[in-house]
């Protein structure tokens, strides 16, 4: 994605962007919501007041964002902050810091199950979908604490080939 950016090839970085920005935000859910704990909690109180005031600024933040797009947590230097960008954006491309937390805003996330409520879609995200294990492990990444979120390799199969894509190879 850097390198296309670079280039200004922006086919390639829209359809890389996509498939990153995609990944990360499965990563970022769980069919076992816990609220974040530990240092992450504290740095959330600090910036935002606490979980009450960040999800208010994120669900304004997902709303507000015209057209498609993504609204993010990230971690930089001067904390946390909630922004968004378009398309196939992401962070990860800008000085913008560390991406901790990702939503998808695009209306094919939401619109079967809330149609034009994407405020709905997104307070409840919030609320149950969020994988706050996984948040603390990029707000320690963007600490200097481990690795961050890396896009997952392709599969190998067992003679050592691509995965088998179902023909789509």
């Amino acid at each position: 994605m850097r390198e296309a950016r670079r280039t200004g090839d922006q086919k390639l970085f829209n359809n890389a962007g996509q498939a990153w920005n995609h990944a990360f935000f499965w990563a970022c859910m769980t069919p076992d919501y816990q609220p974040p704990s530990g240092e992450l909690a504290a740095a959330i109180e600090q910036a935002f007041g606490g979980l009450a005031q960040l999800k208010d600024a994120f669900v304004n933040e997902g709303v507000n964002h015209f057209a498609s797009g993504w609204a993010w947590l990230v971690a930089g230097a001067d904390g946390l902050k909630v922004t968004s960008y378009h398309d196939g954006d992401t962070p990860i491309v800008h000085e913008d810091g560390t991406p901790l937390l990702v939503c998808d805003v695009w209306e094919h996330a939401y619109y079967l199950d809330y149609k034009n409520d994407r405020k709905g879609f997104l307070e409840r995200w919030f609320d149950q979908a969020i994988n706050w294990a996984f948040v603390e492990q990029q707000f320690a990444a963007a600490n200097g604490q481990g690795q961050g979120f890396r896009y997952p390799a392709p599969e190998q199969d067992t003679a050592g080939g691509a995965a088998d894509l179902g023909g789509l190879a």
